[in-house]
């Protein structure tokens, strides 16, 4: 049994994001209001347009395009020993600006 432990490999140590500034934390912040806030506003103007049903559908639409961003964005920037792990959209916009603009 000993030996079968000894011969796995380490599990890789999991890297933290560092502190961010005061600029950098309103960054983050401002891309999740408006991951939050864009389908949102998409939804509204499309039902005041065209009707309630395509309001759904464009809201709908818009949330699908935020999650396959997000998932883009997870995949660039967040370290590769964590891609396994759940990550919530504020860590991951985190991790974004922590390699895009704040460097």
């Amino acid at each position: 049994m000993n030996e079968q432990l000894e011969d796995r490999p380490m599990a890789e140590p999991i890297e933290l994001p560092e502190k961010l500034s005061r600029r950098c934390e309103a960054a983050v912040w401002l891309l999740r209001i408006g991951f939050t806030l864009v389908p949102i506003a998409i939804g509204l103007w499309a039902w005041s347009e065209m009707g309630w049903l395509y309001g759904l559908l464009a809201w709908l639409m818009a949330i699908f395009v935020g999650m396959i961003v997000l998932s883009k964005l997870k995949l660039a920037h967040i370290p590769f020993s964590q891609h396994e792990l759940s990550h919530s959209t504020y860590t991951i916009l985190k991790w974004f600006v922590i390699k895009n603009i704040c460097r």
